[in-house]
């Protein structure tokens, strides 16, 4: 109490000076017909601009959430594309159709966490082991590839990003059945190398290369990127500069894909040694 009177004591010349002048200004907007209008004017104007800062606020808010509801929404939707099925495989006899089995099963996700800068770059997703998380499920967004979970706690997962000296992902161009690597070499956020193309495969600048499918991990053609140049490196082989489809610094939405056949192709591959 004392520290509020001692306050009120130190600014009292201010606090009458604003007192005095809105009763003055109370009478003249009172008493005079035309600076009325005008008061009246400038406080439309200034409640204007308040109630627009207000909604835009509110608005930014809705829109975070509207983001949310549609990256839940595309999730579902890519769950139900025929990209995410398997048919079924017809024997030596026909049969019956018995529908398609769905292979692949997406999962929306917020980027929490992301860095473009280090030679080892990781990703942190606002899912985990409680929303059904794993190891070893692949990351993209509607523009590409971005990682693999490498890593689960209940509410986070740590994803090794494509821009990772440590990652591989199996690529190809995207009129071609030849399989590649595709790797970071470390410098570009922008850029990754495909290796390992025959000489003799038929390639252009600006051809699309995307995930080969020959993995558990991600789906077949994924976009990766676009071909920017290629040379022959090793007298037999293009390495290929590929610009990337996703710009890695701007991630907000992402999807952890699962492959519901990952363990069956795994236990089958590692019993004859694979």
């Amino acid at each position: 109490m004392r520290e509020l009177f001692l306050i009120l004591k130190r600014f009292s010349q201010v606090f009458l000076f604003i007192l005095f002048e809105s009763a003055a200004l109370v009478i003249l907007f009172q008493k005079n017909d035309y600076h009325r209008p005008l008061a009246v004017n400038a406080l439309q104007r200034m409640s204007f601009r308040y109630y627009s800062r207000v909604n835009r606020l509110r608005e930014y808010f809705a829109l975070r959430e509207t983001n949310r509801q549609l990256a839940e929404e595309n999730a579902r939707l890519r769950s139900m594309l025929r990209s995410a099925f398997r048919e079924p495989g017809r024997g030596f006899i026909p049969m019956a159709d018995s529908g398609s089995l769905r292979q692949y099963e997406y999962m929306h996700a917020r980027v929490v966490s992301n860095s473009v800068t280090s030679q080892y770059n990781y990703l942190t997703l606002d899912k985990g082991s409680d929303d059904g998380v794993a190891p070893d499920m692949a990351v993209a967004t509607d523009r590409g590839v971005v990682g693999i979970v490498v890593s689960v706690s209940p509410h986070f997962s740590l994803v090794i990003s494509l821009l990772n000296r440590d990652l591989k992902v199996s690529g190809r161009l995207k009129g071609s059945r030849e399989p590649g690597t595709v790797e970071w070499p470390g410098r570009s956020y922008k850029k990754v190398v495909l290796k390992d193309i025959p000489h003799d495969t038929r390639i252009m600048p600006g051809d699309t290369v995307v995930t080969s499918g020959l993995s558990s991990i991600f789906p077949e053609k994924l976009w990766i990127g676009f071909v920017e140049k290629y040379r022959i490196e090793g007298g037999s082989f293009y390495s290929v500069d590929v610009l990337l489809a996703n710009d890695f610094r701007k991630l907000q939405w992402v999807y952890i894909i699962r492959n519901r056949l990952r363990k069956e192709q795994l236990q089958l591959e590692s019993s004859f040694g694979r």
